[in-house]
């Protein structure tokens, strides 16, 4: 450590930011969290649509006032149901669809 051998006034935050502006540094941070663990796979379902998915994918061109698709997927079946939208379009607009 810097500080067991030098010492002048503000090294403290001197040696903080240049830790925070260093690339390397942020790479190699060491996080003292736990490792996640193993990925468990969903337990399969034994009814359509009683486990799905849900995701917006967005940044897409216009098209007919539409830039954004709302998707929906059963786990079950893999059967997906996609819904043109748009990036302002809150979740009781996605609502009225069905």
């Amino acid at each position: 450590m810097v500080t067991h051998n030098y010492w002048w006034p503000g090294i403290t935050m001197q040696i903080k930011n240049y830790v925070l502006g260093c690339d390397c540094c942020q790479r190699m941070k060491f996080f003292p969290e736990k490792p996640a663990g193993k990925l468990k796979p969903n337990e399969a379902t034994s009814q359509p649509w009683k486990d799905i998915t849900t995701d917006f994918i967005t940044g897409l061109s216009e098209a007919q006032g539409y830039d954004a698709l709302f998707v929906t997927c059963c786990h079950h079946t893999k059967q997906a149901h996609i819904i043109p939208t748009s990036t302002t379009t809150l979740a009781r607009g996605v609502m009225e669809w069905h």
